[in-house]
């Protein structure tokens, strides 16, 4: 009776905290309209999808004009933003943040829960002040709020298919992300070295039936997609200019600068090196799985999901919060200080000196100095990751036994 007793307990105090946390994003996204968006980003790639709305209800494409502030996701897309164009401008930027910032806590109650045996109501408040906290201080988190993007909303449905839901319903939100943004697919490529059909098969079923919907909706703007931005090779080329040279955080990219090939890499030694990674990354996820380490299996395809594409942007690594959840899932400690620094690192809020340092040659250089710095930290992690999984021989970790929804609220 007293354990009983102790679970509705331990609800409630969940249920208040959330409630609570829930006020307190709203103040810190109201906080992160007037401080952070006047730095930089301004909502400016929201405010573009809005603009791409408006195309599309003009033309009836929405890929017609394919240049800055182009839609570059894939027709299913248009579902989630479509509401936003009945909403003013405030109350839009108002709502995707305090959208993203729940998303980020959801995300660090899922990833908490894999790798601790906290309570739940301890769970919620630590996950509260840890996006209170990165929403000042980790600069891609920074980065994504500033601009609107939708980095945070797709890694929580990736999080969430991948360690916590089971059964039948298990890849309905990964072919949900997959169908907003196509580079999530690299997890169906995991589902598959795994043998998980089910999964696998939800998941592309999913993705099929979003698109569907889209394409009898809009199928002006789902023709053209399919036919003229993605077989004809537009969405890959759209990367090749100078302004993505020098904002690329990429891996790819850090070889396309001096001492390397300094802007003159050839096309397919570039895609050549994000297959390599991509590669890497199914290997490090599939190793991570089988030994127990599921929260690195997920964020090491999260990190090249992000860093082995063509052209990436600091707010891809909006994966560096749940990088020091990792460390708290690697036994023994003695691997920790090198995830956590690096992670740490990745953190750094670069934005605030971007803005300071105005727009001069000197800021040019010390702002791709940065994201080169971020590249060679996201290689470093890959690099401490494999020698965790295949050089050290230590003990595997044992998996959780039960579903996280099926875990007791009292552990």
């Amino acid at each position: 009776m007293s354990s009983h007793f102790s679970a509705r307990g331990q609800r409630l105090a969940f249920a208040l905290i959330a409630v609570v946390e829930l006020a307190l994003f709203y103040l810190d996204a109201r906080a992160i309209m007037h401080v952070h968006t006047p730095l930089d980003g301004r909502f400016q790639d929201l405010a573009g999808r809005v603009r791409n709305l408006e195309d599309l209800r003009h033309s009836g494409n929405i890929y017609q004009q394919f240049s800055a502030e182009a839609f570059t996701y894939p027709p299913g897309a248009i579902i989630l933003f479509w509401p936003l164009q009945w909403l003013s401008a405030t109350a839009r930027d108002l709502l995707w943040t305090l959208m993203s910032l729940c998303a980020l806590w959801g995300t660090f109650v899922v990833a908490l829960r894999r790798v601790t045996t906290w309570s739940w109501p301890y769970v919620g408040l630590v996950s509260g002040a840890s996006v209170l906290i990165t929403s000042w201080c980790c600069n891609p988190v920074l980065c994504c709020l500033q601009w609107g993007q939708t980095a945070l909303l797709l890694q929580f449905l990736i999080v969430v298919d991948m360690l916590v839901i089971r059964g039948p319903r298990r890849g309905i939100l990964l072919g949900i992300a997959v169908a907003i943004k196509l580079f999530p697919a690299l997890f169906l490529v995991a589902l598959l070295f795994r043998r998980e059909w089910r999964a696998l098969r939800t998941a592309v079923v999913t993705f099929f039936v979003v698109t569907g919907i889209a394409a009898v909706v809009w199928p002006r703007s789902s023709w053209y997609f399919f036919r003229h931005v993605l077989l004809s090779g537009q969405e890959l080329s759209h990367f090749n200019t100078s302004s993505n040279l020098v904002n690329d955080t990429g891996i790819a990219a850090l070889f396309n600068r001096p001492p390397f090939w300094g802007g003159t890499e050839p096309h397919l030694v570039r895609y050549a090196l994000c297959v390599g990674v991509a590669l890497w990354g199914l290997a490090l996820a599939q190793r991570a799985w089988r030994k127990g380490y599921e929260l690195t299996s997920v964020v090491s395809l999260l990190v090249v999901d992000a860093v082995a594409l063509p052209n990436v942007w600091i707010h891809y690594y909006a994966f560096v919060p749940l990088i020091v959840v990792v460390a708290f899932e690697w036994t023994p400690s003695r691997h920790r200080p090198v995830v956590l620094a690096l992670a740490a690192t990745l953190c750094l809020p670069f934005v605030y000196w971007r803005t300071i340092g105005g727009s001069g040659p000197v800021h040019s250089v010390v702002f791709q100095m940065i994201c080169d710095a971020d590249a060679a930290l996201a290689l470093g992690y890959l690099l401490a990751t494999s020698y965790k999984l295949f050089a050290y021989r230590g003990s595997p970790r044992r998996r959780h036994a039960t579903s996280f929804v099926n875990q007791s609220l009292h552990r």
